[in-house]
């Protein structure tokens, strides 16, 4: 189920950076494995209703039992425990992300989880692979509110794998039913369709931006609803998932491959959730060492990689949720000009004006009329007015 974004004033997510690292960093040291490992300190940091889960685990666990579990069972039976921390990362609505990898040396008392018969001490070293760990602080960072774990690797991790506690039972040697590999093969399955389901949509909406940097495909297909459309407003037109897939993945990052589109932290306003919708001030930026690149393709001469690096206009994105999935994205330029000239550039117009490209008078006078027509609100959002996508010949190739 997503979470019910209230209306909020703008947000710089940098603020209380510095805060929850420490915060973050000091709970975890009171954690088994930590170099401070208390029990009474860690609980304190917890309200009484914090829940702690795994997602391919069937159960969630109350303070008491996840307290239970880390000190009693865990500390009991693996004495040595330790949690190899790396990547601690700040995420909007006092949020943080860590990447842990538990290991230990089974010499304590035998370990059970979840009700399955105890296995005797064997002395065997125990890793589990790397998972990640999001920690959701609440307003004034003085307590946890919940702890949600999942794999780290989401495109290596195969449907019959088991992770977390019942990976480290079975490590230890204990034998884990049918039934309850079976619940985890559905679990694993459910995962890898929405792998960021139990996140709230902000925290899946900053996922997008990241699935750019990282040029993953897959994940952000996953992020997306089957009815999504991305709306290019100073365009007037919309794309759906395939084409969605196929402008940025096919066309602009094979162009600049350091091709990065995130929250402008420059300007100090990240996103403002206005009636459910989320506002994202976004800057896009790269470095044209890939393919050629035209906008829009098919009816400009495409100008060969020449090593020159861009940087766009600030864009707003709106982003509206459904079913827990992206539904749709409005794009439009936080300050969108009349007309495309000289001195005012936008969007995928502008990367290409910044190349060097040029623009007939026909084209320029059918962009000036979709910006002008936009900017008087004679055109409603998501139109439909297309520009050809004709296949794209380059200079080189024209000559």
């Amino acid at each position: 189920m997503s979470s019910t974004i209230q209306s909020k004033p703008i947000h710089n997510i940098m603020n209380n950076t510095q805060v929850l690292l420490n915060k973050t960093i000091n709970g975890l040291n009171y954690l088994p494995g930590g170099t401070n490992t208390n029990r009474e300190q860690f609980d304190k940091l917890m309200e009484n209703n914090t829940t702690w889960e795994h997602v391919l685990a069937p159960m969630k666990f109350n303070k008491n039992d996840f307290l239970n579990m880390a000190y009693n069972e865990l500390l009991g039976s693996f004495p040595d425990w330790h949690l190899n921390i790396s990547n601690i990362t700040v995420h909007p609505e006092n949020w943080v992300s860590i990447e842990i990898q538990p290991s230990g040396t089974h010499t304590g008392k035998p370990f059970t989880f979840a009700g399955l018969p105890p296995v005797a001490a064997s002395g065997k070293k125990i890793t589990l692979p790397p998972e990640q760990v999001w920690i959701h602080w609440n307003n004034n960072i003085d307590h946890i509110l919940q702890m949600i774990v999942t794999p780290r690797d989401y495109h290596h991790f195969q449907i019959n794998q088991l992770s977390g506690p019942l990976e480290f039972y079975r490590l230890t040697g204990g034998n884990i039913p049918q039934q309850m590999i079976q619940q985890n093969e559905t679990l694993v399955k459910e995962w890898k369709l929405h792998p960021f389901a139990r996140l709230p949509d902000l925290l899946k909406i900053e996922q997008v931006y990241k699935t750019f940097e990282n040029k993953d495909r897959e994940l952000l297909k996953t992020l997306l609803h089957p009815q999504f459309q991305w709306k290019i407003q100073y365009l007037n037109q919309s794309y759906n998932v395939n084409e969605t897939l196929q402008m940025m993945f096919d066309v602009v990052i094979p162009s600049f491959p350091d091709f990065t589109f995130g929250m402008n932290f420059l300007n100090n306003q990240q996103y403002q959730v206005r009636n459910g919708v989320v506002d994202c001030f976004s800057l896009a930026q790269g470095t044209h060492t890939g393919s050629p690149f035209a906008f829009p393709p098919g009816q400009v001469q495409a100008i060969p990689a020449a090593g020159k690096h861009w940087v766009a206009n600030e864009d707003v994105c709106s982003f509206t949720m459904k079913d827990g999935l992206i539904f749709s994205v409005d794009t439009n330029d936080r300050h969108i000009p009349n007309e495309v000239d000289a001195n005012k550039q936008i969007g995928f117009f502008e990367i290409y004006r910044q190349l060097g490209g040029t623009y007939s008078p026909a084209l320029l006078a059918q962009i000036n009329k979709s910006l002008h027509d936009l900017s008087t609100h004679k055109v409603p959002i998501g139109g439909q007015t297309q520009f050809s996508t004709q296949q794209t010949t380059t200079t080189s190739q024209r000559k």
